[in-house]
């Protein structure tokens, strides 16, 4: 499904470039949104910037705010989907070292055992969705809050 330009769309001249400035600054924050034919707009939330995580109707009120004034448009939100391939034993190797996580720390923060952690770095066990689920918000967590105490002692 292709996209259509902004240009294309009967909006009025006097919207468009405030509507085009929106779109690229929320790009940058993660959030992507597209026209996909003459009625219908798509917002996505396809990274996430400071780990805030948005719902259907924050997405939606945000394209709507985007669109103020310039007609009626069908928003189609679409929230933040995990990318549950990308989570591996090297991935949460990598993530443990940036953050100065040991497995002892792992073992007692999530409530594992150490065979299952074990297994889990070796090629004994795969890891389940749920497993890389758990993986990536805990680390998620761990981010902000150590961004947050950061914050908070400067």
């Amino acid at each position: 499904m292709n996209a259509i330009k902004l240009t294309e769309l009967p909006v009025p001249a006097t919207y468009a470039e405030s509507i085009q400035h929106s779109i690229r600054t929320y790009k940058r924050m993660g959030i992507d949104i597209a026209f996909i034919d003459q009625t219908t707009v798509k917002i996505t939330q396809s990274r996430l910037i400071n780990g805030y995580i948005l719902n259907n109707k924050e997405l939606y009120d945000r394209a709507k705010e985007v669109l103020e004034g310039a007609g009626n448009f069908k928003i189609v939100p679409v929230v933040f989907q995990l990318d549950i391939d990308s989570i591996t034993p090297a991935w949460i190797e990598r993530k443990m070292e940036e953050l100065g996580i040991s497995r002892n720390d792992l073992v007692r923060q999530l409530a594992l055992d150490k065979a299952t952690l074990s297994l889990y770095f070796s090629s004994g066990r795969g890891l389940t969705r749920t497993a890389k689920a758990a993986f990536f918000y805990y680390f998620l967590t761990y981010e902000l809050n150590r961004d947050f105490r950061d914050n908070e002692s400067q």
